[in-house]
């Protein structure tokens, strides 16, 4: 229950963020964006207070280890994943008398990983200059991320959020290119999907919309299942495509617009699709943006 120890030291911290936040935002000139920055900071300290006292509450054995195996995945875990997808779209392709070999498998890989990741967001030349620093790195500063309580207590804030050969226009129309080299990262993970998209097709939601903290414990379970490590990502990934898509430009479309869809389609039976949220650790320097 490690966890719990986070959660009381965020409640300890929570009036400091908040406290700063404010006093950042008095200083807006403009009277209705400091209108309106005011009253998400209440908004915000609201959804922040009631989600820390509910996951501190939880006395559920599973749903304490499947948030403790989040928060540290075992490579047994990354691999026993990998092993279940990959037999998941053998016995897809059987079914439906796909064929394909290793060799184009691989060769697919190997196209893929010239392919850069891409982080969207609306100050591209800012992190050009500067790099990106995760949700973690900016509590108690003047700055508010969009992590959540959940986000925080799985560890998800001290990762970077990328997608690879497509972007996310209902963020931004504008993007930054990264070196997928970062994917080879010891410490880098990918999931299938991302936990909120999970969270969309349990609780049948559309984004954007308001999901409670309580909401988010029905997909860890699912989230979990679908945890990889980035070394598999390329391999994954081609036979993924080879086998629901006639081009990689399809599957970036299909990826694109699907990405926090709350339906299941293009995946092998009792799996989800594969659309690939890479999860960097820690600040992506200037030097690995393109």
């Amino acid at each position: 229950m490690r966890y719990k120890e986070t959660i009381a030291k965020l409640q300890r911290e929570l009036p400091l963020q908040i406290k700063i936040l404010r006093k950042e935002y008095s200083k807006i000139v403009n009277k209705r964006e400091r209108s309106e920055k005011m009253n998400d900071l209440v908004s915000y300290r609201k959804r922040m207070k009631d989600g820390l006292a509910f996951l501190r509450q939880i006395k559920d054995r599973k749903t304490i280890e499947t948030i403790e195996k989040i928060q540290n995945p075992p490579k047994s875990l990354t691999h026993e994943n990998k092993q279940r997808y990959s037999l998941a779209l053998k016995n897809y392709r059987e079914g439906k008398n796909i064929k394909f070999d290793q060799s184009e498998i691989e060769n697919l890989a190997v196209k893929l990983r010239n392919i850069p990741l891409i982080h969207t967001t609306k100050t591209p030349d800012l992190i050009k200059s500067n790099g990106i620093v995760p949700a973690s790195e900016l509590w108690l500063s003047k700055v508010k991320s969009c992590a959540n309580a959940m986000d925080i207590i799985l560890g998800l804030d001290k990762y970077v959020f990328l997608t690879h050969g497509f972007s996310l226009p209902n963020f931004s129309d504008s993007f930054v290119e990264i070196s997928s080299e970062l994917v080879a990262k010891e410490t880098t993970l990918v999931s299938s999907l991302d936990l909120f998209t999970f969270v969309l097709i349990k609780t049948k939601k559309t984004a954007p919309c308001s999901i409670a903290t309580q909401e988010w414990i029905i997909g860890l379970e699912d989230y979990s299942r679908n945890m990889f490590l980035g070394e598999d990502f390329w391999q994954i990934k081609a036979e993924y495509i080879l086998t629901f898509f006639e081009t990689t430009e399809d599957y970036n479309e299909f990826a694109k617009k699907h990405f926090y869809a709350n339906f299941v389609s293009m995946s092998p039976e009792n799996e989800y699709p594969f659309l690939g949220e890479v999860k960097i650790l820690g600040e992506i320097g200037a030097s690995d943006i393109l």
